[in-house]
This record gives structure tokens, C-alpha cells and sequence, in this order.
């Protein structure tokens, strides 16, 4: 008895669930016509550019009367930061700080655009820095 509800609960079920599914997709309105995508806009790099100056040669270096300095730099070790944990013991820095703010650096030497390639340093850890002035 108890199979034989069941199977009629699911044809009843069936029944009544399959007209209403028709009943909604015949109400639903058409789909509208697929939209075209808009194009992305041309940001850079893909704008060409406008003028190219390599900042390697004396012509483009003059184009903004430039001149390279360059220094080396080097790691320097001073004393723990305060709050460090007990473990450490000491810190390490570059010097010269060049890359803050106010840093004068007239006494560099100067180099040529075309030294600009050259490598520089023989050891397998090395820093330099270079500026424009």
C-alpha cells in the first residue's frame, strides 16, 4: 500500500509540476537580441608613441640636457632595530642612502650615456645606484 501511494504522489507530482513549467516558459519573454561588446578602449602600451628618446646615447641624454652619475653602493651593518627580538642582534643597510628624499649627490662621478651598459661590480652580490642630473 504504502509503494503504491508513494508511486501516485509522484505521478500527481509530475502531473502538476509539468504544466506550470509550460505554463512559465510560455510566459517568458523573448530573449532580446544579443548586445555587441564595445571595444576596449586604447590605453598604453598599445598607443604608439609619439617620440622615442634612449636616455643610453649622448643624443638622448643631451635631447634633455642631462648627465649620469652613478655610485656604488654597499651593505652596511649596524645594530638591531628597536623591538627587534631577542635573536637578532644586528641589522644591515646600503650605503649611501640615495633613495631618500633631500639626498644630495654632487659628488658622484659622472659617466658617459654610452658607459651606461658596462658592467659594473665583480662579485656576485652588487648595488649601484645611478641619477640623473
Amino acid at each position: 500500500m504504502r509503494k503504491h501511494a508513494f508511486d501516485m504522489l509522484a505521478v500527481y507530482t509530475a502531473l502538476f509540476i509539468h504544466p506550470l513549467n509550460s505554463t512559465i516558459v510560455s510566459a517568458q519573454a523573448p530573449a532580446p537580441p544579443a548586445a555587441q561588446p564595445t571595444p576596449p578602449p586604447v590605453v598604453a602600451p598599445a598607443l604608439p608613441p609619439v617620440f622615442i628618446v634612449d636616455l643610453m646615447t649622448a643624443e638622448g641624454t643631451g635631447s634633455f640636457s642631462a648627465q649620469w652619475k652613478n655610485m656604488y653602493a654597499r651593505i652596511v651593518e649596524g645594530p638591531a632595530m628597536p623591538g627587534a627580538g631577542a635573536k637578532w642582534t644586528k641589522s644591515y643597510d646600503l650605503d649611501p642612502r640615495a633613495g631618500e628624499a633631500g639626498y644630495y649627490d654632487s659628488s658622484w662621478p659622472t659617466i658617459e650615456a654610452k658607459d651606461l651598459a658596462v658592467r659594473r661590480g665583480g662579485g656576485k652580490l652588487f648595488f649601484t645606484w645611478y641619477a640623473r642630473i
